[in-house]
């Protein structure tokens, strides 16, 4: 969910999603809009996302690739 929450607010980089939560967002407001109960250090989050296989995704980016390019969403 972290990883989640960190593409929902467009953050570049992990670190800077962390930085930003610890000044702004604080924890507790992560814990109510996603259910984080601990932020996991980067390269937690870099040793799950590195196990999946990216090709499981490419059905996802076709659908929305056709639908951008006939305007439909």
């Amino acid at each position: 969910m972290c990883a989640f929450a960190c593409m929902h607010f467009q953050d570049k980089s992990f670190l800077q999603f962390e930085k930003r939560v610890d000044e702004a967002l604080h924890p507790e407001n992560l814990k109510q809009l996603f259910d984080v109960q601990t932020i996991p250090e980067s390269t937690q989050i870099r040793e799950i996302l590195d196990n999946i296989d990216s090709e499981q995704f490419r059905p996802v980016f076709k659908e929305v690739f056709y639908r951008l390019q006939r305007g439909s969403t």
